[in-house]
This record gives C-alpha cells, sequence and structure tokens, in this order.
C-alpha cells in the first residue's frame, strides 16, 4: 500500500454494501468503493434490498490480498528534445516511462497534472505544451517527474527530473561542442565525432537530414540524447549511397549551447556507403482466418546489414508492401470461399529484396463462428459500442461458455447459416437478458431488453440455397445466462431445432470444411446429397458410394481399419434413429446397405461410426 491505500469497487447501484477485512465486518464500510489503507484480506458483498437481512445479501466476493511493498524508481525517457524548438520547429515536449507499470502520475514542479482525456491520468506516454508564454516565460517550463503504482495504487519513488524548456526560451549557458565530423563507414552507417568542452550538460543532441533531390531535404529529425561527456556515436539505420546533413548541440538542466556549425548553411555533410547484400528470408510465417473474409499473417523477422525497410507479402498475382517493418498483417475483405497461399520476402534499406518465406496456406472458408466479447453493465443492445472488443475467438455454435464473468457482458457471433433447401424459414432466440438475430444484415428476431429467460420467434421468411450471413448479438445484465438459436424449414423438416454445427458452414464444396459429394443428380430426379467428415480417427476410413438407388431407401456404405465390432447408426437433427446395427469389421469391409426403415427425405442427418473408444461421425445432407 505504501501509504496511498487501495482503492476496491463494487458495481454501483445497489441497495446496500458491506465489506470484511480478515474476516471482520469493516464498521462504516457502506459503500460500493473502499479503499483500503492497511495490508489484509479484504472481500465484499452486496444487496438488492434496503436494510436487508442475513438472508438478503448476495454471496461474498472472491477475496482480494492488499500488501505492503516498495516500488522501484521510474526512469523517463524523451522523444526527440526536451530544450524547444530543436531544428525541426516542432513545439512540444513528448515523455515517456521507460518498462509498463499499471498506473502513472505525471508532475510539473512537484504538482500532479491534470492531463486532458484520461479519468486517473495514468497514461504511460504524455505530450507536453507551452503554455502561455505571454510574460516571457512559457506557463510549461518547469521540471518533470513521474510516479508510477502497482495495480494496487502503490506509488513508487519519483523519477529523476526532465527539464523542459519551450518557444527557445532555454538560455545559451553551456559552450558548443567542436571538432565535429562524420565518417562513412559499412552498412550504410555514419560515425560520428566531436570534443567535449563543457562540464554542465546532460548529453548532447544529434540532428540529421536527408537530401532528395539537388535543393530537397527531408525534415529535421533527432537520434536519442547522448550521455554526458559522451564524445563518440554511430549512426545506424540509414539509407545506403544517400547524403546527410548534421548539426550537434550540447543542452542540460539550465540551458543549451549553440549549434555545430553554427552557421546557419554550414553542415557536416556525409555520403553513406552503399549496399549489395540481400536481406535474408523471412521465417515461420504463419496464416490464419480471424475473421469473416479476414486473414492474419505473422513472421519472424529478417535481418540484414543495414536494416529491413518492409515486407512485401505474395499471393496469386498480387504483391502487397507493408510499408513497415512490423511481422504482422491483416488482410481484409478477401473473397469469401477462397484458398490462398502466401510467401512473404524482406525489403532492405539499400531496396534489395531478400529470398520468399515458407509458405503458408490459408482459407477464407467459414465453420463455426467468430466471437467478439466484451464485459460492462448494460440493458439495451444498442447501448453497446459493438466496434470494441476485449476477447476475440471461435466457437463451433453459439454458446456463452467463454464468458470472462457471470454477470456484465456481451458476446457478437457472426459467420454464414448453409441452406440446402430454398424455401421458407422461422428463426427464434432464446435468452436471459436481450438477443438479436440478423441474417444477411436483415434483423429476424428482436429478443432485446433486460428480462429473464425469454423466446421470441420471428416472421417467416424466405431464403435461396447457399450461404447466408448470421449475427446474433446478446447481453447478460445479471441473473443466469441464457442463448438458444433454434430455426425452422425444409432443411430440418419444418420442425424447429438447435442449428447444428454441420449448417454453420459458408460452404458446402471442397477447401473449406472436409465436406465431400456423395450423392449425384440419379436419371430419375434431381435429389442428391453431401456429408461432412465430422471427425476421423486415421485408422477408420469410410467410404460412401456416390449413387444409391432410387428413392433413397439405402445409403451404400464400405468400412476398413481398426478393430472390433463396429456400431453403425444414422439419425436425423431430431434425434429420432433411422438405423441402428452392430457389423462386424468384415461385413463392413465388403460393403453393406444402411436401409432405413423409410424413405430418407430431405434435411440433415447424422452417420456415427463407434468402434470401441474411436468414433467417427459425418453429417448427411440430403437434398431434393
Amino acid at each position: 500500500t505504501n501509504g496511498r491505500g487501495v482503492r476496491m469497487e463494487l458495481a454501483d447501484g445497489f441497495y446496500a454494501y458491506q465489506w470484511e477485512k480478515n474476516g471482520v465486518v469493516i464498521p462504516g464500510a457502506t459503500a460500493a468503493v473502499y479503499v483500503a489503507d492497511t495490508p489484509g484480506q479484504y472481500r465484499a458483498r452486496f444487496s438488492r434490498k434496503k436494510n436487508p437481512g442475513a438472508a438478503d445479501w448476495n454471496r461474498w466476493s472472491d477475496p482480494v490480498t492488499v500488501t505492503s511493498q516498495t516500488m522501484e524508481k521510474p526512469v523517463v525517457l524523451q522523444t526527440g528534445t526536451v530544450v524547444l524548438k530543436g531544428l525541426d520547429n516542432y513545439g512540444a515536449a513528448l515523455l515517456y516511462s521507460q518498462g509498463e507499470y499499471p498506473h502513472y502520475y505525471w508532475y510539473k514542479n512537484g504538482v500532479l497534472q491534470n492531463l486532458p482525456g484520461s479519468v486517473d491520468d495514468t497514461v504511460s506516454h504524455v505530450k507536453f505544451i507551452a503554455g502561455d508564454c505571454s510574460s516571457g516565460t512559457c506557463v510549461g517550463n518547469g521540471v518533470y517527474t513521474l510516479v508510477v503504482a502497482s495495480i494496487d495504487n502503490c506509488p513508487s519513488p519519483s523519477s529523476d527530473g526532465k527539464y523542459v524548456f519551450f518557444n527557445n526560451q532555454a538560455p545559451i549557458n553551456i559552450p558548443a561542442p567542436t571538432n565535429f565530423t562524420g565518417t562513412p563507414i559499412s552498412d550504410a552507417r555514419v560515425s560520428l565525432n566531436w570534443s567535449d568542452v563543457s562540464t554542465n550538460e546532460n548529453g548532447f543532441e544529434i540532428w540529421r537530414r536527408m537530401q532528395t533531390g539537388p535543393t530537397t531535404f527531408t525534415t529535421w529529425s533527432m537520434a536519442p540524447i547522448t550521455k554526458a561527456n559522451q564524445t563518440s556515436m554511430i549512426d545506424k539505420g540509414l539509407m545506403p549511397s544517400s547524403t546527410y546533413q548534421y548539426k550537434i548541440r550540447a543542452v542540460g538542466n539550465e540551458g543549451r549551447s549553440n549549434y555545430t556549425p553554427s552557421a546557419g548553411n554550414q553542415f557536416v555533410t556525409v555520403v553513406t556507403s552503399g549496399d549489395d547484400q540481400n536481406p535474408t528470408a523471412p521465417q515461420n510465417v504463419a496464416a490464419e482466418a480471424t475473421a469473416i473474409r479476414q486473414i492474419s499473417l505473422s513472421w519472424t523477422a529478417a535481418s540484414d546489414n543495414t536494416g529491413i525497410k518492409e515486407y512485401r507479402i505474395y499471393y496469386d498475382s498480387k504483391v502487397i508492401s507493408t510499408g513497415s517493418q512490423a511481422t504482422t498483417f491483416v488482410l481484409n475483405d478477401l473473397p469469401l470461399n477462397t484458398n490462398y497461399t502466401f510467401t512473404v520476402r524482406a525489403v532492405d534499406l539499400g531496396n534489395n529484396l531478400s529470398a520468399a518465406s515458407n509458405e503458408a496456406t490459408a482459407n477464407t472458408f467459414v465453420n463455426g463462428l467468430f466471437y467478439e466479447h466484451s464485459t460492462g453493465a448494460f440493458s439495451d443492445i444498442d447501448l453497446i459500442d459493438w466496434n470494441f472488443a476485449e476477447f476475440r475467438g471461435k466457437v463451433p455454435n453459439f454458446t456463452l461458455q467463454p464468458r470472462t464473468q457471470e454477470d456484465y457482458f456481451n458476446f457478437e457471433f457472426e459467420g454464414y447459416l448453409y441452406i440446402t433447401a430454398p424455401g421458407p424459414y422461422q428463426f427464434q432466440t432464446t435468452s436471459n437478458d436481450g438477443s438479436r438475430l440478423a441474417l444477411d444484415d436483415v434483423i429476424l428476431v428482436d429478443n432485446d431488453g433486460q428480462h429473464g429467460s425469454r423466446t421470441v420467434t420471428g416472421q417467416t421468411t424466405t431464403l435461396t440455397a447457399g450461404p447466408h450471413y448470421i449475427n446474433v448479438k446478446y447481453f447478460d445484465y445479471t441473473g443466469n445466462q441464457v442463448l438458444s438459436v433454434r430455426y425452422k424449414g425444409p432443411d430440418t423438416g419444418n420442425n424447429m431445432v438447435s442449428i447444428p454445427d454441420a449448417a454453420l458452414t459458408s460452404s458446402f464444396g471442397s477447401g473449406g470444411n472436409n465436406l465431400m459429394t456423395a450423392f449425384t443428380s440419379a436419371s430419375s430426379g434431381s435429389a442428391d446429397a453431401t456429408t461432412q467428415e465430422l471427425d476421423q480417427p486415421d485408422d477408420i476410413k469410410i467410404d460412401l458410394y456416390p449413387k444409391p438407388s432410387q428413392p433413397y431407401d439405402h445409403i451404400n456404405l464400405h468400412v476398413n481399419g481398426g478393430k472390433g465390432p463396429v456400431s453403425v447408426k444414422l439419425i436425423d437433427m431430431m434425434g429420432q434413429s433411422h438405423y441402428d446395427q452392430t457389423l462386424s469389421v468384415e461385413e463392413l469391409d465388403r460393403g453393406i446397405q444402411v436401409t432405413p426403415p423409410g424413405q430418407l427425405t430431405r434435411g440433415v442427418y447424422i452417420l456415427i461410426i463407434r468402434q470401441g473408444t474411436k468414433v467417427r461421425k459425418q453429417t448427411l445432407i440430403v437434398k431434393e
């Protein structure tokens, strides 16, 4: 706690609260917030009733242990100069913390700064501006320090100060460095040297710009500030075969020196060496579908003697220049149901191209659902910012299992519902609290609001065969967590059933979900069926003959591999059995006919092959 105290908080808005320390109720602690200023084990509870009795309290929270500790002294770093303005003419001071902490508190001349746009001003990177300079001294001038705190808000000692001057108000009271020279060395680097003739500097600022044309240059930029008394530096990350101009000055707590060279039109000029060495190839390229029509790529960085400028991604006949040294890239708005093979190449600062990386494959077939999950107390779907997500993932069907807490959370699911038989369909959700289902961006079921378990059935809609984009939003306020999504139509025998995993797919074709054609059009009609391989032990092989006799009163089945009797079962999506027999391996190896007691109508069926502890399932979609 380190003297400041630890703020603990329950959700606001309940009628009564109690707090405990080490198993003893804390007198007077009856608010949603409690600040613990001594070590111990704390917990709290609330009640939805006024003047609650012993049976009216919610359960105690999980305990929180508060301990005393000493935080390390933080280090404040800077981006660019804090003796403003520099040669780039930028007017703000950019400071940041070395290392990450739960909380950051910034001070100027010992006064905590109220930073705009932050609840408790706990940001690791800050920008300070000059403020009013009309009096001759800018309000922003001063010594800036940082105090950091742990998750329980125990503070650290204060950092060393950063002395900031704005608007060219730093006194010129430090001797300028002399004998400033620059020499090109290998790999497009430059060796810079100078003489330190001052005793009161904190370090040296080295400024550079690159020539881009006969009379044009890039903006001046500052290399990281050197330490005090330093007299040399190797400037890296430069463009090969390029001309650079340099200036240097000394800076300190009380002011600065003039630049060296001092004249405005004088510089130390250096031409960097060329680069004819290719970078190494990126390694370990991986590709993964992370959302609908989205593939995320990652790889291990390439290396180069001068440095990597960017990466290029190759797929199909396309080339994407990332324009960045980052080793991840996300491709969006890709065509649905498409297979891709990716390679990556590196480009160095001399524009040399590496060899290709390993190949990585991914596709935009969608099987199951992508979800985004966040926390927060909401009573209406339209009050939630659905562009923000704390957690993301993939699930085979609608489920609240990935939730991170029992109350105050929301989910958005999206994927595709594949319709095999066109016609009229209805959709239904049961939820506690609110839910909303949209198909092809049209809301079909609106079960919104804060309520107990409630079922809402939407109006009938006519659907064509093929994939349809499905989106379901859900939130839980308090109480039980319930979400069920069902539909009925030709694919379900017009029975209202939970949407099966196999139907949540963008394609019953090759490449996406291991679906294989098992039935093709017969001469006497247009019926056909497809099967989905849901699970397949390596040593059990199944073959479904592609042309059964009409009118679909049997399925030709061939199984080989494994040992021992084999159970063969065929059920529909309502769980009704259409075939259930135990057969020998020899019978199945020769091939049998799975003969249902009646004709198989169009719809979804599951063929289950079980041998000992091994199970293989195939979804059978029968079309007419």
